[in-house]
């Protein structure tokens, strides 16, 4: 047999070369490429896990102080939890309703102890964290150049809106929820910080209903109606001092500023019927509505805002979950006055810096929450759903 000429070898010797090295890169990308599907996805599930933590962490915490340890603990714990072969490294912020971050969470080298405290705004509506995983060594596909790859995500989780009534004054010189309706159900946990008095009957508290003094300790349970029933969770109970999660502000904002900021297409006048967008209403004056709005429909207002409606059905929020908001400060006067009867509403009615008075009638159907420095409720046969059933925590990306 006739051996191939000299340079016929060489040239066969030079393709198997280039095959073997093109072989080899396929492997490569292979066997690297499957590694770092596997490390997304471990530094996706390593964000996702961490920020929850760190947020259900945050819901624990008293008040904002100078700060606190819980959350950064909460996110090494679960950050290291998740890792394949390659130890992930962590940052994490605090952030806001709208998703801005207010600053960074202090996490150890390593997440090792010790733990320095970080301090946290009253706007704190939940956690950012952002993860690395390497650089780490590539297998084969360093004779293409590639010596090393890397993963990196991030997830942010935000405290749930899941309290059907919220009372945040700590005056502790009456009741901060006043409850003298009848008939009324209200399904979801309610809290106030200095107390509940409930003197109307036949009413029930439903799924997961807790009545809280916030740590003031000067709260308590008052029940001088009759007939009225605690249905869910642990029924109705005054949870100890200081045990009682600071409230889930994700679905707030701390001032009319902070909103119109976050929501620059705002009508800045409420004109003539039919009301429907979101209107951002910057005199102090009061603001009365008699006509029902139309979905969507959000308003927020520096003024006191009065609304007396009958007959709206299917009407929900344009911005968020929030429905009505009003900024006036006023403690222990009324800012929110709405009531209403063959209503059926979607969204949460905010003021934060007085009393929100709501009354219903016949078919008033709330499925939202109260939010208010403190909350009246009169009226009959009414109901208020919160989301007392859901999970405190959101994830938002």
């Amino acid at each position: 047999m006739r051996r191939p000429p000299s340079r016929e070898r060489a040239q066969i010797v030079v393709l198997f070369a280039l095959a073997l090295v093109a072989l080899m890169a396929l492997a490569g990308a292979v066997a690297d490429g499957g590694t770092l599907f596997i490390q997304h996805r471990t530094a996706q599930n390593a964000a996702d896990a961490s920020a929850t933590a760190g947020a259900l962490a945050l819901g624990t915490l008293s008040l904002p102080a100078a700060g606190d340890t819980a959350v950064a603990q909460a996110i090494c714990k679960y950050l290291l939890r998740n890792q394949f072969g390659v130890t992930p490294t962590a940052s994490a912020s605090y952030i806001t309703a709208t998703g801005s971050v207010l600053g960074s969470i202090a996490l150890p080298s390593g997440c090792i102890a010790p733990f320095s405290a970080t301090a946290y705004a009253s706007s704190t509506a939940g956690v950012q964290v952002n993860v690395t995983i390497g650089p780490y060594p590539t297998y084969l596909v360093g004779i293409v150049g590639l010596k090393t790859l890397s993963a990196a995500a991030s997830a942010t989780a935000a405290l749930g809106s899941n309290y059907a009534i919220y009372s945040a004054s700590t005056d502790c010189t009456s009741k901060d929820i006043d409850w003298s309706g009848s008939s009324v159900d209200v399904t979801g946990n309610v809290h106030a910080n200095s107390g509940v008095n409930i003197s109307g009957g036949s009413n029930d508290i439903g799924v997961n209903a807790a009545l809280s003094d916030g740590g003031t300790g000067c709260g308590g349970f008052s029940n001088s109606g009759t007939g009225n029933t605690c249905s869910g969770g642990p029924g109705c109970v005054d949870i100890p001092n200081g045990t009682q999660p600071r409230p889930y502000p994700y679905w707030t904002y701390d001032t009319f500023a902070e909103f119109t900021a976050a929501n620059a297409g705002c009508q800045s006048m409420l004109g003539s019927a039919p009301y429907t967008g979101t209107y951002c209403l910057s005199g102090t004056g009061d603001v009365n509505l008699s006509t029902c709005p139309t979905s969507p429909f959000t308003l927020v207002a520096n003024g006191k805002v009065n609304l007396s409606v009958s007959g709206c059905a299917g009407l929900s929020p344009a911005v968020g979950n929030i429905l009505l908001a009003s900024f006036k400060n006023n403690p222990g006067n009324t800012t929110m006055n709405v009531s209403g009867s063959s209503v059926a509403w979607n969204g949460i009615i905010y003021a934060p810096g007085g009393e929100a008075d709501v009354s219903g009638s016949g078919g008033f159907i709330l499925q939202g929450s109260v939010v208010a420095d403190t909350v009246k409720l009169s009226g009959s046969n009414w109901s208020l759903s919160g989301g007392g059933g859901g999970s405190p925590v959101e994830m938002i990306n």
